[in-house]
């Protein structure tokens, strides 16, 4: 055998190797886990969708009425990089709700405080009063609330505790799509 097919073989297994590798890491759900370029996370999902990558990582339960609101907390920990939607949701929400407030976005009224505490310390924090979005999926609806990306505001794979104030929300929106969860969720990168 010539030194020439000899050194071909060799890169032929290193390639063969480095190939498999990452497709180990790949369905290991670990490249997810790592802080890549979002189009290098796309592509990977593409390939391959860890379990629970869009499952909510908290779900708080908002009262049915604007007397039993209560400041709200839950543990969290955020698994994957890129951006988490804080929403309020409803499975009453239909198509026609989200056109109504897609063009008139006066007409929902909301403040809440969102603080995102590392043992007693807060490490993210924000008040919110305007600037919502609805979203419509095949269960459910409501309205983005805010985002936050991982890990730029809050750190990866560290078990932290999310509050959640509401000081005021419509008493016609309660009353349209009560029972209300305030989740937050993995959104796409794209």
């Amino acid at each position: 055998m010539s030194k020439s097919i000899k050194v071909i073989k060799f890169i032929s297994i290193i390639g063969g190797c480095f190939v498999v590798g990452i497709i180990a890491l790949i369905f290991s759900g670990a490249l997810q886990k790592v802080n890549l370029p979002p189009s290098i996370r796309r592509t990977v999902l593409y390939i391959h969708q860890p379990p629970g990558y869009y499952d909510n990582i908290v779900e708080l339960s908002v009262g049915n009425t604007q007397f039993e609101m209560k400041p709200l907390a839950q543990a969290m920990k955020v698994a994957y990089p890129g951006r988490y939607f804080v929403q309020l949701k409803s499975t009453r929400f239909k198509a026609k709700d989200y056109n109504y407030y897609l063009h008139d976005k006066s007409k929902f009224d909301m403040k809440l405080r969102v603080d995102i505490v590392d043992k007693e310390k807060v490490i993210f924090s924000r008040f919110i009063q305007s600037d919502y979005s609805p979203f419509l999926t095949s269960k459910d609806g409501g309205m983005n609330l805010m985002y936050f990306q991982s890990p730029v505001d809050i750190p990866l794979q560290k078990s932290v505790t999310c509050k959640i104030e509401i000081q005021s929300l419509n008493g016609d929106f309660i009353a349209a799509y009560a029972p209300l969860q305030i989740v937050v969720v993995k959104s796409s990168d794209e």
